[in-house]
């Protein structure tokens, strides 16, 4: 599994590939829940679930 600055990874990516190493990239989704408080306040909460490779 590769990651990094956007920017820097299809370099790494051929980089292995031509090492014969298939990159994998990390995918996973983000789901903003709001709950609601005791008090009446909203809290907001972002929780990032790791969904396969790509």
């Amino acid at each position: 599994m590769i990651g990094g600055a956007p920017y820097l990874m299809p370099a790494l990516d051929a980089t292995l590939r031509a090492a014969d190493i298939t990159p994998l990239y990390a995918f996973s989704v983000r789901e903003s829940v709001e709950q609601t408080q005791a008090d009446g306040s909203v809290r907001k909460v972002n929780v990032f679930r790791h969904a396969g490779f790509v």
